[in-house]
């Protein structure tokens, strides 16, 4: 029956790259110009928005990515999904945005190179080897 009322329909791609026109010719006559909002793609749908990455950046100078997780969570943020974050979600994100974990050590803790130095010891093959010869 639609097919008795309309005489064409043209689309048009705009410059946005997400919108379309739609130009609906009418049996009479008359012209119907629509815009047309399309779903965003899959990667786009997925991917975190830049305010959560952003802050996850900056709680990852001091939190745990559990810690952090737990905090959105408290913050009633969802995933991307709409999902509850999980540690897992966030050590993607860091991985995927390049953040290093916290610096988080104990004051009983000694990194490698404060044992190394204090057995008197190298810490690199490179300087074992260079030493032997």
């Amino acid at each position: 029956m639609l097919r008795l009322l309309i005489k064409d329909i043209t689309v048009e791609k705009l410059a946005n790259p997400k919108q379309l026109r739609v130009h609906i010719r009418w049996q009479g006559g008359a012209c119907t110009n629509l815009t047309v909002q399309l779903p965003p793609n899959m990667a786009d749908r997925l991917r975190y928005p830049a305010a959560v990455v952003d802050r996850l950046r900056d709680l990852a100078h001091r939190l745990l990515d559990a810690e952090i997780a737990d905090q959105f969570n408290r913050e009633g943020l969802v995933s991307a999904t709409g999902q509850p974050y999980t540690t897992k979600m966030i050590q993607w994100i860091r991985r995927a945005h390049r953040i290093p974990p916290p610096a988080l050590q104990k004051p009983e803790e000694l990194t490698v190179q404060q044992v190394a130095q204090y057995s008197g010891v190298a810490t690199a093959w490179s300087t074992i080897g260079s030493t032997a010869a």
